[in-house]
Protein backbone atom coordinates (compact mmCIF):
# COMPACT_ATOMS: atom_id res chain seq x y z
CA UNK A 1 0.00 0.00 0.00
CA UNK A 2 1.48 3.35 -0.99
CA UNK A 3 1.60 6.25 1.46
CA UNK A 4 -1.21 8.12 -0.31
CA UNK A 5 -3.63 5.21 0.07
CA UNK A 6 -2.57 4.68 3.68
CA UNK A 7 -3.42 8.33 4.40
CA UNK A 8 -6.81 7.88 2.70
CA UNK A 9 -7.55 4.97 5.02
CA UNK A 10 -6.59 6.97 8.12
CA UNK A 11 -8.67 9.98 7.12
CA UNK A 12 -11.64 7.77 6.19
CA UNK A 13 -11.43 6.01 9.55
CA UNK A 14 -11.14 9.36 11.35
CA UNK A 15 -14.09 10.81 9.42
CA UNK A 16 -16.19 7.75 10.30
CA UNK A 17 -15.21 8.04 13.99
CA UNK A 18 -16.19 11.73 14.05
CA UNK A 19 -19.55 10.95 12.41
CA UNK A 20 -20.19 8.21 14.99
CA UNK A 21 -19.30 10.55 17.85
CA UNK A 22 -21.66 13.28 16.62
CA UNK A 23 -24.46 10.77 16.03
CA UNK A 24 -24.00 9.44 19.55
CA UNK A 25 -23.73 12.82 21.27
CA UNK A 26 -26.06 15.02 19.21
CA UNK A 27 -28.26 12.96 16.88
CA UNK A 28 -29.41 10.13 19.12
CA UNK A 29 -32.96 9.12 18.24
CA UNK A 30 -33.04 11.18 15.03
CA UNK A 31 -33.89 9.59 11.71
CA UNK A 32 -31.06 11.24 9.80
CA UNK A 33 -27.55 10.27 10.85
CA UNK A 34 -24.17 11.59 9.74
CA UNK A 35 -21.80 9.43 7.72
CA UNK A 36 -18.15 9.90 6.87
CA UNK A 37 -19.33 11.73 3.75
CA UNK A 38 -20.67 14.54 5.98
CA UNK A 39 -17.31 15.07 7.71
CA UNK A 40 -14.32 17.05 6.46
CA UNK A 41 -11.07 16.98 8.39
CA UNK A 42 -8.90 20.06 7.77
CA UNK A 43 -5.54 21.13 9.20
CA UNK A 44 -6.82 24.45 10.54
CA UNK A 45 -9.58 27.04 10.69
CA UNK A 46 -8.50 29.06 7.66
CA UNK A 47 -8.36 25.97 5.48
CA UNK A 48 -11.82 24.92 6.64
CA UNK A 49 -13.30 28.36 6.02
CA UNK A 50 -11.69 28.46 2.58
CA UNK A 51 -13.28 25.12 1.69
CA UNK A 52 -16.70 26.32 2.85
CA UNK A 53 -16.29 29.54 0.87
CA UNK A 54 -15.34 27.56 -2.25
CA UNK A 55 -18.57 25.54 -2.00
CA UNK A 56 -20.70 28.67 -1.61
CA UNK A 57 -19.45 30.17 -4.86
CA UNK A 58 -17.89 33.50 -5.70
CA UNK A 59 -16.52 34.38 -2.28
CA UNK A 60 -13.24 36.22 -1.91
CA UNK A 61 -11.08 35.94 1.16
CA UNK A 62 -8.26 38.22 2.25
CA UNK A 63 -5.59 36.60 4.36
CA UNK A 64 -4.19 38.96 6.96
CA UNK A 65 -0.75 37.76 8.00
CA UNK A 66 -1.04 39.45 11.39
CA UNK A 67 -3.69 37.03 12.63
Amino acid sequence: MCAHHAFDFVTSALREAVAKLYNHDYRRGKISQYTYENVCIVPGGRTGLSRVAAVIGDVYTVMDGSL
